[in-house]
Formats: C-alpha cells, sequence, structure tokens
C-alpha cells in the first residue's frame, strides 16, 4: 500500500528528532524482507528501553500507522500496524524511498473500513506470492471463536 507524501514527511520529521536507539530499531525493521509477527511489534521485541519504545509507539499511532495497546490482563504491550505495515514506515521514518500514493487520501471502496477501530483490527496474511488475505477480527478474540474461525476455513471445499 502505498503513503501519502503527507505521512511520509510526518515520519521523516519524527525520524530525525528520534533517539539513537529508536532509529536503530526503526532501521531493524527497514532493513526486513516481510513484516513482523503478523504486524505486531511487542514492546520488549524492540530492544529499547521501556519508555522510549512506549514514546515511539505513542507518536506512530498518533500519525496513524497503527494502534498502541498497553498491555493488560496478561495481554503484552504491543503496536499493531496499519495497512502500510511496518517496513514501509521504518523506510520513511528514516527518509528512505517508499512508494508515494498520488492523492493524499485514498477513495474509500463501498464497506472497507480502516485497518484498527477501537474494537478490531484487519490482519493481512501472505496466502502466497502476489495473494494476500484480509481477514478483520476483534482485538479481544477468544481461542473458542478462534478454533470456529480456523474450523470455518478447513471446511471451505477445495476443487
Amino acid at each position: 500500500m502505498a503513503m501519502s507524501q503527507n505521512r511520509y514527511d510526518e515520519l521523516r520529521t519524527l525520524g530525525e528528532a528520534a533517539t539513537r536507539e529508536q532509529q536503530d530499531f526503526m532501521k531493524s525493521l527497514a532493513d526486513r524482507s516481510r513484516e513482523p509477527n503478523g504486524s505486531v511489534t511487542f514492546l520488549e521485541d524492540t530492544g529499547i528501553h521501556k519508555p522510549e519504545a512506549i514514546e515511539l509507539f505513542r507518536k506512530l499511532g498518533e500519525l496513524n500507522c497503527g494502534k498502541f495497546l498497553v498491555g493488560r490482563r496478561k495481554q503484552r504491550t504491543r503496536f499493531l500496524w496499519s495497512g502500510i505495515g511496518a517496513i514501509d514506515v521504518a523506510k520513511a521514518y528514516l527518509g528512505m524511498d517508499v512508494e508515494i500514493s498520488q492523492e493524499d487520501k485514498e477513495p474509500a471502496h463501498d464497506g472497507e473500513e480502516a485497518a484498527i477501530t477501537a474494537s478490531n483490527y484487519r490482519h493481512r496474511f501472505l496466502l502466497r506470492k502476489g495473494l494476500t488475505v484480509d481477514v478483520t477480527l476483534p482485538l479481544d478474540l477468544t481461542k473458542e471463536e478462534a478454533s470456529r474461525f480456523a474450523e470455518f476455513i478447513r471446511a471451505i471445499p477445495f476443487s
């Protein structure tokens, strides 16, 4: 997904004011060839001090690059990346080349919602080269619901 010139500029400005640890973490993301952990980054996986990681995640959330979620009820503190993805966000943050959209805001398709809402997250899954599957699930998905969904997928007939 292409990013707008405005978002690119905002990320670049944020990157210029970042600490060395924050820049190093974003460089590690930019160097990847695929998205981390299904588009989720856990606080302890950043390798930077907790206050700096929280500050980075909050600022990225303010720029609509994803959603920062504080760990509660045995959930880990994490950042859920939006449709743009961690790699392109990190590249823009560091001033590297990324695909820029022609329009600052692309028109929404009927029925299309944002990647993240107050209670849902759209997961992207690379099924095979050139084919990504999107599925929107609640942030508080239970094991039972996940099992039911997995059974649904298994029940799809193949020819």
